[in-house]
């Protein structure tokens, strides 16, 4: 597993534009150490957030909300990723 984060240094800040600081995510700690901050998954021109500004992302991000239902049976587990997923490295990160 290798990609790149940038994280802001700090924590729950939804107006965050920057993140000037890249990690190479090489492991879970080094993930577990980033993913603690306000983070992205791509690099930015003056590493500053905007769609004008993406240079690139060497990472497929994915958000599960499990907002489509009510009915448990029908979210989508941490048990249920592993198994669709069961041919990939994947990273997990939970909210």
């Amino acid at each position: 597993m290798q990609f790149t984060l940038s994280h802001s240094g700090k924590t729950g800040v939804q107006t965050t534009t920057v993140y000037p600081n890249q990690v190479t995510i090489t492991d879970e700690i080094s993930l577990q150490t980033v993913v603690q901050f306000d983070h992205v998954a791509g690099l930015f021109l003056n590493n500053t957030r905007s769609n004008t500004n993406f240079i690139q992302s060497n990472v497929l991000v994915m958000d599960i909300d499990n907002d489509h239902s009510e009915n448990p049976d029908e979210w989508i587990t941490v048990e249920r990723l592993k198994e669709i997923f069961a041919d990939y490295n994947f990273a997990l990160v939970t909210s």
